[in-house]
């Protein structure tokens, strides 16, 4: 019965989750089937022209995926990978068991993994079902955690992560 938002959250941490949902609604109701959402601190690896390509290759892979991130997982100042081993309580939201995030993490191709948790929203490629997922989240649950602690929490939403990076943040 109580209404929960943004709980200990920085206005830097609520701008970037409304930002995002933005962005989704705008999008989801625009009609759009896939997007690619970046944030201004991202950092070109490879070439970007190779996301249609990966597009490509991982709907040939997976029907029903969600989200495709460019990047492998977020990164620490001195550039190392730092992989998201930990959930965050919600007060209105039961969350599964931490294994059952961790069961998701596996190899698909020598191109792509799929995931169950991760930090970081830098870019990353946005089906209009997992636009409708993470949108109904936030409808049904309203803003707690920051975005990238939540978004991951959608029941049923397919992640996936290219193997090599190609579009990542600066540390």
């Amino acid at each position: 019965g109580e209404t929960f938002f943004c709980l200990g959250m920085s206005r830097g941490a609520i701008g970037i989750v409304l930002s995002h949902l933005s962005v989704l609604k705008d999008a989801y109701d625009s009609g759009y089937d896939t997007i690619w959402v970046m944030e201004d601190d991202i950092e070109a690896i490879k070439d970007p022209r190779l996301i249609p390509e990966m597009v490509a290759k991982l709907d040939a892979l997976i029907e029903d995926w969600d989200i495709l991130f460019t990047d492998t997982d977020t990164k620490d100042t001195q550039g190392n990978h730092v992989p998201c081993r930990a959930l965050a309580a919600r007060p209105n939201f039961n969350i599964e068991p931490i294994s059952s995030y961790f069961s998701r993490f596996y190899q698909i191709s020598n191109d792509f993994s799929r995931i169950g948790m991760r930090y970081g929203t830098y870019s990353m490629i946005v089906r209009r079902s997992g636009m409708k997922k993470i949108l109904d989240h936030f409808n049904s649950y309203g803003i707690y955690l920051p975005y990238d602690m939540d978004f991951w929490l959608v029941p049923d939403i397919k992640m996936y992560t290219v193997n090599n990076d190609i579009i990542s943040h600066k540390p």
